[in-house]
């Protein structure tokens, strides 16, 4: 198949619990624990489900249910790095790896209209039709890395734990996350 020819091994899923399917050209195939994830696989996570997704340069995605992503872009061994994250709508916890402690723009996290820009770190956030967040964390090596949220031309730079921003329709403000929600974060992300 043609279609394949452009696909790269990017990473397996670690852990489902309920369902999740990849939609490729239309076609849904059921997903299991182990399998493989490739580059511009649409996976989509059935609502009352969560997932878990190790990725080669060491960053883990986890989303839950009625989620859906894919990776645009992932490049991890050229000068060049680049790991481009789609979250097309649901609520998500991204710790980086490698890619995203290189220089400048390889990482980002795309939701919706807005680019994030992820200087390595944890994130947490979310994309519905209602508003779209992200917000760092501490991550396990208690490290807080940078984020440079870009919604049209206006940048917004973050670099402290807990600080997010949430966009709501036209409106976009700063948020910080509560001591339960980053203590819950970080309990998922601790190996």
């Amino acid at each position: 198949n043609i279609g394949y020819s452009e696909e790269t091994f990017i990473g397996f899923i670690e852990t489902l619990e309920g369902q999740a399917k990849k939609n490729i050209d239309g076609n849904l195939k059921r997903l299991n624990e182990f399998d493989q994830i490739f580059t511009n696989e649409n996976i989509i996570v059935e609502p009352n489900s969560s997932i878990n997704i190790s990725f080669i340069d060491n960053s883990i995605l986890t989303l839950n249910g009625d989620s859906e992503f894919l990776i645009n872009k992932f490049d991890n061994s050229s000068q060049e790095k680049k790991f481009h994250l789609e979250i097309v709508k649901g609520k998500f916890t991204f710790e980086s790896g490698s890619i995203a402690k290189s220089k400048g723009d390889a990482m980002k996290i795309i939701l919706s209209e807005i680019q994030v820009v992820l200087n390595g770190t944890l994130v947490t956030g979310e994309n519905s039709e209602e508003s779209k967040s992200i917000a760092l964390v501490e991550d396990t090596m208690g490290k807080v890395g940078s984020l440079k949220v870009i919604i049209g031309d206006q940048t917004t730079e973050i670099n402290e734990a807990s600080a997010g921003i949430n966009v709501s329709g036209t409106q976009i403000q700063r948020t910080t996350l509560s001591a339960e929600e980053r203590d819950r974060i970080t309990a998922l992300n601790t190996p």
